[in-house]
């Protein structure tokens, strides 16, 4: 849980409390500690991404696959947090909760990462989830299989091989294929099942930067850029990941 949340639940200690709703002086606690939150949410997704990058240009793929995955939970726990929404649990249950006066917590069902993925779905705020698919599947659906595929069901690691996802992003090599989901902006590759794997974790880093300009916050500080260029520039082939850098400093 983040900061928010574990504040939220030193509020709602028990089941018998969710009747009570929050009053504006929480509330104006809460968001006081609301951008620790998404700070860390974020960056944590943005060092997972760099991690992934770095591990495919070893063909270290099955891990940079489950790396991917992380960087997208961090990202969604990312567009909560801007958005005052956040998760909290009484017992092992999940609610969910958004900062206003008045607000009631709402009971939710599942594991912490599907709450936290089906909390932005039905939120709205990033309207592609719900009108594409990929593969035929729910996009974040289909990311979750990949990375349950991977880390329960496949008897062996199939490294050095690109498994399927990843086959046509190693074909075109990681530079271009980086460019053009940055770059392209009608999600050509979002939803392609050819390319998701790389590109819905940069459509998530696109919509972050929106929201950031519409909200008028840092979601990156200036120490936390420097030491994400060093991350990347001890990663193999560093004009690979030079688009990654000036990108990165659009989030500061």
């Amino acid at each position: 849980m983040g900061i928010v949340a574990q504040k939220i639940s030193n509020k709602y200690s028990s089941k018998s409390t969710v009747n009570t709703p929050l009053n504006t002086t929480e509330v104006t606690q809460l968001m006081q500690l609301n951008e620790a939150d998404f700070l860390g949410s974020f960056y944590s997704g943005i060092v997972s991404f760099i991690d992934a990058i770095g591990g495919l240009q070893n063909n270290f793929y099955s891990w940079s696959c489950i790396k991917l995955y992380y960087s997208l939970f961090y990202f969604n726990k990312t567009i909560l947090s801007l958005h005052q929404i956040h998760i909290f649990y009484i017992s092992q249950t999940p609610y969910l909760i958004k900062l206003n006066s008045g607000q009631f917590p709402i009971k939710k069902s599942g594991n912490s990462h599907k709450v936290i993925i089906q909390a932005v779905v039905d939120s709205g705020i990033l309207p592609e989830l719900v009108s594409q698919e990929i593969a035929n599947e729910p996009p974040l659906d289909w990311f979750i299989n990949l990375r349950e595929n991977i880390n329960y069901k496949v008897s062996k690691f199939p490294d050095p091989q690109p498994p399927m996802e990843f086959k046509k992003i190693i074909e075109l090599g990681l530079q271009k294929t980086l460019n053009a989901y940055i770059f392209n902006n009608n999600n050509m590759y979002t939803f392609d099942k050819d390319h998701a794997v790389m590109a819905l974790p940069i459509y998530y880093l696109k919509s972050i930067l929106s929201i950031k300009k519409s909200l008028n916050v840092s979601l990156l500080e200036a120490s936390d850029l420097l030491i994400l260029n060093k991350m990347i520039n001890n990663k193999k082939s560093n004009k690979t990941l030079s688009t990654l850098s000036n990108f990165f400093c659009n989030f500061v």
